[in-house]
C-alpha cells in the first residue's frame, strides 16, 4: 500500500480531530451535529487560505 506524503493539512486535521474526539469523550450531550460544525470552524481558522465546505 502505499500512502502519500503528510502535508501541512494532514497535521491540521489530526489536532482537529484530537480536539473533538476530547470533546465527544469528555460531553455525553456533545452530539455528532455540533462536532462536524466545530471541526469545520476550527479548520477554517487555522487554514485560512483553504475552502472547507
Amino acid at each position: 500500500m502505499q500512502i502519500p506524503p503528510s502535508t501541512e493539512y494532514d497535521a491540521v486535521c489530526t489536532e482537529v480531530m484530537t480536539l473533538l474526539l476530547q470533546n465527544i469523550m469528555g460531553d455525553n450531550s456533545y452530539t455528532a451535529k455540533q462536532a462536524l460544525a466545530d471541526g469545520i470552524t476550527e479548520v477554517k481558522n487555522k487554514l485560512p487560505d483553504v475552502v472547507v465546505k
